[in-house]
C-alpha cells in the first residue's frame, strides 16, 4: 500500500475543499473544536460555551433555510413525537419547579433547561441544515480525523511503557489510563467515537483507523470505552458488512457490553458512601416527595448545581453535602448521573416522557438511516455510546453530547457513504 501516495492524495483534496468552500471550512473548524472542547475549556474560560454556540448557530442556519427554501422539508412522525414529548418534558420540569419553590433563580432554571434540549435541538437542526448531503465535508473531517488518531494512538501506546503526561487520574491494575490532551479518558472515548462514526461510512476504506480508535479506548481502561469496543465490532462486522441488523445481534451486543462492564458498574453502586449510590437514592427520596413532577430544574444532579451561587439546598436536606465529590467546595462528581438528575428534577412522569423521548428518537434515527444510502454503522455507534452513557453519566445533558449529536448528523447525510474516496 503506498501510504505517502494516499496520505498526499487526501491532503490535496481536503485543501481544495477547504479553498472552494468557505462554509464548509467553517464547519470543519466546528466540528474539530467540538472535539477538543473538553480540554479547550481548560485552556479558556471562553470555550465552556462552544456547544451552545454551535447548537445556536446551527438553529439560526436551519430557520433561515427553512423560509427561504422553496420546498418544504419535512420531519419525521417520530421527530415530531420526540418533540411533543420533549416539549411535554419541558412543561413537567418548569411545574415541578414552580411548585417545589426549591430553585426561584430563572437563570440557573433557564440553563439547566437548555442543556436538557440542546442535543435534540442540535441534531434536528443538523438534519435540516445537511440534508442536501454532505459527502465532501465528511471527508474533509475524516482525512483530520485520521491524523488525529494516528497521533492518538502512538501517544497511546507510549502512555503504556512510559509516563509522558497524558494520564490524568490514578492507576488501574497497576496502568496508566490514557487521557490524551483531555482532562479525564472520557472524554477521549467521546473524540473516538465521534471519529469512528465518520469512519463507519467506509468501514473498508477505514478499517486501520477503526483498530487504532478501538484501541485507544481500550488504553483509556474505562469499563465504558472497553464495552463499546465490544459492540462496535459486533456492529461494524454485522451492519458495517451490510447485513441486516438482527433482534439476535441487538441481544448479543447487549449481553457483551453487560458482561464487560457491569465489574465497572457495580463498583460505581457498590460502597453506600460513593457520590452515584448517593445519588441514586436521593433521587428516589425526591421523587417520592415532590410526586409526580419532581422538584424542577436546576435543583439536583445538574452542572448547573455545581456552580457556588447555584448549589442546591436539596444536596443539604438529603445529606449529600458532605459526600466526597458533592460537598459545596468540590462537586466534581455532581452530574455523574444520568436518569438520577431526571427523576429528582422532573420525577417520575418526567422519567417516563423523557424514555418514551429516548425511544422515538432511537427510532427516527433508523428511519433516517434507512433514508439515506450511508452505512448505517456510524449512526448506531454514536446510539449505542449513546445508551451506555445514560448508565453513568449525563448522556444526553453534558457539553460533550453537541459532538456526538454533530458526528450523528453527518452520519445521516452522508448520503453515497463517501464512497469515492480511497
Amino acid at each position: 500500500m503506498d501510504v505517502q501516495g494516499m496520505c498526499r492524495r487526501n491532503a490535496r483534496s481536503v485543501w481544495r475543499f477547504l479553498k472552494r468552500n468557505g462554509l464548509g471550512t467553517g464547519w470543519v473548524i466546528l466540528f474539530f473544536l467540538l472535539a477538543f472542547e473538553s480540554a479547550l475549556r481548560d485552556e479558556a474560560r471562553v470555550f465552556n460555551y462552544a456547544d451552545e454556540a454551535a447548537t445556536i448557530i446551527m438553529v439560526a442556519i436551519a430557520l433561515v433555510s427553512l423560509a427561504t427554501e422553496k420546498r418544504a422539508f419535512s420531519f419525521l412522525p417520530q421527530e415530531k413525537r420526540a418533540a411533543l414529548l420533549l416539549v411535554l418534558f419541558v412543561v413537567i420540569g418548569l411545574a415541578g419547579g414552580a411548585i417545589s419553590g426549591v430553585q426561584p433563580a430563572l437563570v440557573p432554571i433557564a440553563i439547566d433547561l437548555f442543556a436538557c434540549i440542546k442535543f435534540f435541538v442540535a441534531l434536528m437542526a443538523g438534519v435540516v441544515v445537511f440534508r442536501r448531503g454532505s459527502d465532501d465535508f465528511v471527508h474533509a473531517c475524516i482525512v483530520v480525523a485520521r491524523v488525529v488518531i494516528v497521533v492518538a494512538a502512538v501517544c497511546a501506546a507510549l502512555n503504556l511503557f512510559v509516563d509522558i503526561g497524558m494520564c490524568t487520574v490514578r492507576l488501574r491494575m497497576g496502568m496508566r489510563p490514557f487521557s490524551f490532551v483531555f482532562y479525564h479518558p472520557y472524554a477521549v472515548n467521546v473524540m473516538c467515537v465521534g471519529f469512528m462514526a465518520l469512519f463507519a461510512t467506509n468501514p473498508k476504506a477505514n478499517r486501520v483507523y477503526l483498530v487504532l480508535s478501538c484501541f485507544v479506548m481500550v488504553s483509556t481502561l474505562r469499563a465504558k470505552g472497553v464495552a463499546f469496543v465490544v459492540v462496535a465490532a459486533i456492529l461494524l462486522v454485522t451492519v458495517g458488512r451490510g447485513q441486516r441488523l438482527s433482534s439476535r445481534m441487538v441481544a448479543v451486543a447487549t449481553i457483551a457490553a453487560v458482561l464487560v462492564g457491569c465489574g465497572q458498574i457495580v463498583s460505581n453502586y457498590a460502597n453506600p458512601e460513593e457520590a452515584r449510590f448517593r445519588l441514586t437514592i436521593a433521587s428516589l427520596e425526591i421523587a417520592n416527595t415532590y410526586a409526580p413532577l419532581g422538584a424542577g430544574f436546576a435543583t439536583f444532579g445538574s452542572n448547573v448545581t455545581t456552580l457556588p451561587e447555584y448549589y442546591s439546598s436539596l444536596y443539604y436536606d438529603y445529606g449529600l453535602s458532605t459526600v466526597w465529590g458533592l460537598r459545596p467546595t468540590g462537586t466534581q462528581f455532581v452530574s455523574d448521573t444520568f436518569f438520577p438528575i431526571i427523576l429528582g428534577q422532573c420525577g417520575w412522569l418526567g422519567l417516563l416522557c423523557y424514555g418514551a423521548f429516548v425511544v422515538e428518537m432511537l427510532q427516527a434515527v433508523r428511519l433516517r438511516t434507512k433514508m439515506s444510502s450511508a452505512n448505517p454503522a456510524g449512526a448506531l455507534l454514536v446510539a449505542a455510546f449513546l445508551v451506555l452513557s445514560c448508565l453513568s453519566d449525563s448522556a444526553f445533558f453534558g457539553h460533550t453530547a453537541i459532538f456526538l449529536a454533530f458526528s450523528l448528523v453527518l452520519c445521516l447525510s452522508c448520503r453515497v457513504g463517501v464512497a469515492s474516496y480511497r
